[in-house]
């Protein structure tokens, strides 16, 4: 199929877009999903404007006598020594500070400066006796541990000895005063399935450390930060979105002080991350998360638009570990979000905000992020899971909400997105504050994210945000065009044998995702519905509906009989039936269908595909990076609007 027959249909569906518009401007829906009811009269007022902007462009968008096609979206992984994608160049820069030695831990060597609170890097040997560092190249499966093979390089600054641990003799050498290659040969059964970086000799202080592929080393002396082969496996995609880069689940920055900088090595330490580890790694980080300007600099390496995450916490009262106790992390939490809510006024107007959006702007221009290349931008990541790795930052916004609802003049309901809302308007002003005073002109779009499955929670974080820019005095039509709406465009999150399915009949299981009705969960026709919902939401303020946050494969493994204490303790598909569905013939059409619906029915969308690479067993991963399954490949055919894969 051309790239034109492919998206000739979406003509059909501009008038559907007109019909939402019309049925919004009348408080009107086709469902229970489409359009909440009408916020009150004093949100509405200032909403005729950027309504009738939005209708204008999208009138626009229709005279246009080729359609936009869409734009493919691709959402790296977090940062982790086990990651198979291995996003850096340099690995230490995916993974968390770990050093111990002399019966004292991480937490213990920073307390003691022993390890410098700026680099994260040791200055000394604790009481003399050797260092270990990380755990490295993990192989929990054999995909895994087979992905680190080859040979490699590490590096440093400063006078001292390493040795890589766990690894025979033979199989490493000093190649230089400050360096060692080493091969690492799984396959063969030559080495262990992980190692760790010991540091046996150090005076003074250690200035910088990096381990790499040795074919790497080009790019890592040409001052790269990204792993080549990474970059070549997001070539046919036009948007990176950065989320998990950033662990922005997991940290709590208050302030720009907080953040990890270039100089440091480990850009994977969150206090979350640390408060929910094992007990000696529950201290307070002095460094968290990825340093702005390496975000950006993913954009210039790639050539791609940047889908950035900024931190949600900025001007929290006090550091998360201020809260800890003995209790349960969530009760952590809980009480760090609650001082944020009894100062809720204070945190939203604190400098801190302006202080980052400088920063901010400093690093996009010190990367030479274009000024006319497109920019996303959002803060945290699904503000409205309470599960896991999401609950603190949704708390945190929850009680913002409740803490912000009178000053505000909004109802306070569950606080949750209106909260969002009013952070993200936050966050918007100060950038656009930092960008005129830097003189720099940007193409950004300020990124509303929502649940597509309650598409009424959008309506409420634009409401959140309509409030704040109302009390600052600001025009709310001036903004809106900055603003954009997104829901994630999962397929299959809802299990087909909740609906009587066989989900060991892979033609039955295709045919309930591609033809099952609006009402079954996961299936093409409910993602277009949920879709729909969320693009009404954001016209009722007169904002565009952009795409897909994360997309692709929500469908896991099916489970037979679940037990609430163990778990599901018998699946409906073995392993192998669940990897030749989901990564043969039945699961690439299926993707592709599906996001080539999306395609047609809302011109110019962003397409995402979360998770390039992984083992098989989290939904969304397809495989070794640059795999070439058919559901891999499914996501290649929507770049050059191909017909669906088939065969291997």
């Amino acid at each position: 199929m051309t790239g034109d027959s492919f998206m000739s249909r979406s003509l059909r569906v501009l008038a559907a877009a007109f019909f939402v518009m019309g049925t919004v401007a009348c408080g009107a829906g086709g469902d229970s999903t489409a359009a909440e009811p009408q916020p009150q009269t004093a949100v509405n007022d200032g909403l005729a404007d950027a309504r009738a902007q939005l209708s204008a462009q999208i009138s626009a968008s229709a005279k246009t006598s080729k359609p936009q096609g869409p734009l493919l979206q691709a959402g790296p992984w977090y940062p982790a020594a086990f990651n198979m994608e291995e996003p850096f160049a340099n690995l230490l820069n995916g993974s968390v500070v770990v050093w111990e030695g002399g019966g004292m831990d991480t937490g213990q060597m920073i307390a003691a400066g022993i390890v410098d609170k700026t680099t994260l890097l040791p200055s000394r040997l604790p009481n003399g006796k050797w260092l270990n560092g990380g755990i490295y190249f993990p192989g929990n499966t054999p995909e895994m541990a087979l992905h680190w093979d080859g040979d490699w390089v590490l590096e440093w600054e400063g006078d001292a000895d390493f040795w890589i641990e766990y690894l025979p003799r033979e199989m490493q050498w000093r190649d230089g005063k400050n360096r060692i290659v080493f091969t690492r040969d799984f396959k063969r059964g030559k080495t262990p399935d992980h190692s760790r970086i010991q540091i046996r000799r150090l005076n003074g202080p250690l200035k910088s450390l990096k381990l790499y592929r040795a074919e790497n080393e080009d790019a890592i002396k040409a001052g790269k930060i990204y792993n080549p082969a990474f970059l070549e496996a997001l070539s046919g995609y036009d948007v990176i979105r950065t989320m998990d880069l950033q662990s922005v689940n997991s940290t709590t920055i208050r302030s720009i002080e907080d953040m990890a900088t270039m100089a440091t090595p480990y850009w994977a330490t969150s206090d979350a991350g640390n408060a929910q580890g094992e007990p000696q790694f529950k201290y307070p980080s002095p460094l968290q998360g990825m340093p702005i300007e390496a975000t950006f600099r993913l954009g210039t390496e790639s050539g791609k638009s940047v889908w950035f995450q900024a931190p949600i916490t900025l001007g929290a009262p006090a550091p998360l570990f201020d809260f800890a106790g003995d209790d349960p992390f969530p009760h952590w939490a809980a009480r760090f979000s609650d001082a944020a809510k009894d100062d809720a006024v204070n945190v939203i107007e604190s400098e801190e905000w302006d202080r980052y959006a400088d920063a901010f702007v400093e690093a996009l221009i010190a990367s030479g992020y274009p000024a006319d290349r497109p920019l996303y931008v959002s803060l945290a990541n699904e503000v409205w899971n309470f599960a896991g790795q999401y609950f603190l930052t949704t708390t945190y916004a929850q009680r913002m909400g409740w803490g912000l609802a009178p000053w505000l003049e909004i109802p306070e309901h569950n606080g949750l997105r209106e909260g969002y809302g009013a952070l993200m308007a936050r966050f918007k002003l100060a950038l656009d504050g930092a960008l005129e005073r830097a003189d720099r002109e940007q193409n950004i779009t300020y990124v509303i994210e929502g649940q597509a499955a309650y598409v009424e929670l959008t309506g409420a974080a634009l409401r959140g945000a309509k409030a704040y820019m109302d009390k600052k005095g600001e025009r709310w039509a001036d903004h809106a065009p900055g603003f954009g709406v997104s829901v994630a465009s999962y397929w299959g999150w809802r299990s087909p044998a909740d609906y009587g399915v066989d989900t060991s009949d892979f033609d039955a299981l295709e045919n309930f995702f591609l033809n099952g009705s609006d009402r079954q969960e996961g299936t093409r026709a409910n993602v277009l519905k949920l879709f729909r919902g969320a693009a009404a939401q954001g016209a009722q303020y007169g904002v565009r509906l952009i795409g897909a946050y994360e997309g692709g494969s929500h469908f896991g493994r099916p489970c037979k009989t679940w037990d609430p204490n163990r778990g599901c303790v018998e699946h409906g598909m073995t392993q192998e039936e669940y990897r030749e569905f989901l990564w043969g013939e039945h699961g690439g059409r299926v993707n592709y269908e599906i996001n080539k619906a999306l395609a047609e029915a809302f011109p110019g969308i962003i397409l995402s595909n979360y998770v390039l690479a992984g083992p098989i067993g989290a939904p969304w991963n397809e495989g070794e990076l640059g795999a070439t399954n058919p559901y891999a490949r499914s996501w290649k055919a929507l770049m050059t609007h191909d017909e669906a894969p088939a065969g291997q």
